[in-house]
């Protein structure tokens, strides 16, 4: 999901060894993957704040159209440029290990877990409510505030962003169905901020990499940022709204109906 603290996982991942693309965006995102999603999202007449026609298409033969986008994109010229890069295109060379970051794969976990029969899957969730907030003060802070391609009306509101949080989740849910035993890490971002040791080892256990030093100590203040565990709690207005939506049955599932 978006705003998940994915961003300087992704840049962890980076440094530990695995490849997720030449050309990224400011978020670590592969624009290579970003366009090709945003084709798939097209393809169901859906769009990243308002994804909820992606469910319409399980067991449905649109599955098959839209596998094929991604084959023959994944063999396209942009993939060896975009996503690999001038040099492993020259050297005809793929990286032993390779991934990419973008929230709206979850939207197509099926698809991409049958195309890539070995794929590992990690997903990490973060709280509703300051998914939400985080939301609302991107499109807020906006300087242009005329409607466009890049822009969420729907994220304005911190109610409706909540909302698109739990259709995310719901998506994922479904989604991870298809993912081979053994073939998901799920990570808490909160718990990534407070147990930072425990988590990146388990990640690198699952990815089956040696982890930087660096990485694997507590002096990690430089790289995640822990104050912003739970960041609603500093905000009057959003400990009363965490109390309205803290029993909502996906908060509960991850633990957030009970904070520290």
């Amino acid at each position: 999901m978006h705003r998940s603290g994915t961003s300087i996982f992704t840049r962890i991942l980076s440094d530990i060894g695995v490849f997720v693309g030449k050309d990224l965006n400011v978020h670590c995102e592969s624009k290579f993957f970003m366009n090709l999603n945003n084709e798939l999202l097209s393809g169901v007449h859906a769009y990243w704040d308002t994804p909820s026609n992606v469910l319409s298409i399980q067991d449905d033969p649109a599955t098959d159209y839209l596998t094929d986008v991604i084959r023959r994109k994944i063999k396209s010229f942009s993939f060896t440029t975009s996503y690999l890069g001038w040099r492993n295109s020259i050297f005809n060379s793929v990286p032993q290990l390779w991934g990419w970051k973008d929230p709206r794969t979850i939207l197509f976990i099926p698809l991409y877990a049958d195309l890539f029969k070995k794929a590992r899957f990690i997903f990490i969730s973060r709280n509703g409510v300051d998914v939400a907030r985080s939301l609302q003060n991107r499109e807020l802070s906006r300087k242009n505030k005329d409607l466009n391609s890049i822009r969420s009306v729907r994220c304005r509101s911190l109610d409706r962003a909540f909302n698109l949080w739990q259709e995310y989740a719901l998506i994922y849910l479904e989604g991870r169905k298809s993912i081979r035993p053994g073939g998901l890490l799920e990570i808490r971002y909160e718990d990534l901020l407070s147990n930072t040791t425990e988590i990146l080892k388990g990640v690198t256990d699952f990815l089956d990499l040696n982890p930087l030093p660096r990485y694997l100590n507590d002096d990690v203040s430089k790289v995640l940022h822990r104050s912003r565990k739970y960041g609603f709690k500093n905000d009057e207005s959003l400990m009363k709204y965490y109390a309205e939506v803290k029993n909502d049955e996906l908060m509960k599932m991850w633990g957030y109906d009970v904070i520290e």
